[in-house]
């Protein structure tokens, strides 16, 4: 954004200078030297991933000057609102909020496929660094309450933190990790079936367009998204040792579509219940009872986050799928630290390896909690279904740019700190400092032949204090909320 502040910027005082003395490609392209994260989204070619799903527009503003205004007013601390209040007569000519607004409701947009073409990139670029057997799918789901009952698409949905159903969405989630990053993937939005007592209106999509297809999604089960999104992933050519997920998703046809129809490998927890069977040496077993058999097992001590834990493990056959089943008990018996069974495809893993890959889930859990805290997800305004799409999207693509600039950077490995690093560096840049950059920059530029560097400088005075208020009303001003 540094870049189109300086290509859009224009000023009674510099007009003949503009015109005759300034390369505006190479002044681009040095301010944006100076910001880690404009010269990566260059990198990525974020303009030509957001062409090819249909981000453009015949007239008017450019549609990427908008995508990238939406991807970076988390790191400037503005809503729309207060972005087009105070930016649209300033450096960036972006126009009004209705700019903004317009393209998140387009239906035409394939949010998708940009959102799994912008993480393949990354994950390409990072896979480099990390062995096959660390990098694993992760699949999970988190709560996007919504407060009031005009949201499109709106329902009822149990939030498991909470103990009880709230309105909004339950957002399931793809990512990918190999021990240092998560990069979320894909994303779909699914509903309740309780809409008892709510007022909203319907949204009136063409049935043709991709953002019917989507609002679709809603009355599909979680299960078959998640085949559908780890079939898609396969597709792009993700390649990860394992997926990894939880028990809700741990059930018998599942396990079996993801090992034997899309190609993945599975570690999960598998959930210790009377309903849920597994065949050990010829024996059906419910995986509440095994227990029995598994105080029969060899015991090994670890140690995992201070604590001392008994691992056991066999190979049974749960769903049609051979598995080897690891028994995790803990020493101290805590209310916090309860005995689990892990469950792993490949038989090849030790109990330890499957322990430590199952932890990777957690990865994904960090990821929702920083999302929803400093990246926007889920905090829109807009009552549109399509709004929501976007903007969802919008804030899993800041956390997969983030965590690759965090790689590449070799900054903090802790996504909080590296997000408020990025925060200082864009909100609290000094503007003096900016304009001795500025002015350096400019002084490199001009021609060696001119000689009146008096009435220059006096003209660029003028200049300099256009820009810093510029400068402040841009930077400075705090959103509402």
């Amino acid at each position: 954004m540094v870049g189109l502040f300086c290509e859009r910027s224009t000023t009674k005082g510099d007009t003949m200078i503009t015109q005759n003395t300034i390369n505006q490609a190479e002044l681009q392209a040095g301010l944006t030297e100076k910001f880690p994260l404009h010269f990566h989204v260059q990198d990525l070619k974020l303009s030509a991933l957001a062409k090819r799903h249909n981000i453009v527009k015949s007239k008017g503003v450019e549609a990427f000057s908008v995508l990238l205004v939406l991807i970076n007013l988390t790191f400037i601390n503005k809503s729309i609102h207060h972005f087009s209040k105070y930016c649209r007569h300033e450096l960036l000519k972006i126009g009004g909020k209705d700019v903004l607004y317009r393209l998140t409701l387009r239906t035409d947009i394939r949010w998708r496929g940009f959102l799994a073409d912008l993480a393949t990139t990354i994950i390409q670029r990072l896979e480099r660094m990390s062995s096959w057997s660390d990098r694993v799918l992760v699949l999970d789901d988190t709560i996007i309450e919504k407060r009031g009952k005009r949201f499109q698409g709106l329902s009822w949905v149990f939030d498991h933190t909470v103990h009880k159903s709230v309105l909004g969405f339950n957002a399931l989630v793809l990512g990918w990790s190999d021990r240092s990053s998560m990069i979320p993937i894909d994303f779909a939005m699914v509903g309740g079936k309780n809409r008892k007592g709510l007022k909203a209106n319907l949204p009136n999509f063409d049935n043709r367009t991709i953002a019917h297809k989507r609002y679709e999604e809603l009355g599909q089960s979680k299960l078959d998204l998640a085949k559908q999104m780890l079939a898609h992933a396969k597709r792009k050519g993700v390649d990860a040792g394992a997926v990894c997920f939880d028990t809700w998703f741990c059930w018998p046809k599942f396990v079996s579509s993801v090992v034997h129809e899309i190609g993945y490998d599975v570690v999960s927890r598998l959930k210790s219940t009377e309903k849920l069977t597994v065949v050990y040496k010829n024996k059906k077993y419910s995986t509440k009872r095994i227990w029995s058999e598994a105080s029969k097992l060899r015991k090994k001590m670890v140690t995992v986050r201070n604590e001392d834990i008994a691992i056991s493990s066999c190979v049974a056959v749960y769903g049609g799928v051979t598995v080897r089943l690891v028994f995790c008990e803990p020493t101290k018996k805590k209310s916090v630290n309860r005995p689990v069974i892990l469950i792993a495809s490949e038989l090849g893993l030790s109990p330890e390896q499957v322990l430590e890959t199952y932890s990777q889930r957690w990865a994904i859990e960090v990821m929702f909690k920083q999302a929803k805290q400093e990246l926007f997800l889920g905090k829109y305004q807009s009552t549109s279904f399509q709004a929501a799409i976007c903007m969802t999207t919008l804030s899993l693509a800041r956390f997969a740019i983030i965590g690759y600039l965090e790689r590449m950077e070799n900054d903090l490995r802790e996504k909080g700190s590296l997000f408020e690093k990025m925060k200082y560096e864009i909100e609290t840049l000094n503007s003096l400092a900016f304009l001795d950059q500025f002015l350096s920059l400019l002084s490199s530029l001009m021609p060696s032949n001119i000689n009146t560097w008096n009435i220059l400088w006096e003209a660029l005075s003028q200049v300099q204090d256009n820009i810093k208020e510029s400068i402040e009303a841009f930077m400075f001003h705090k959103c509402e909320t």
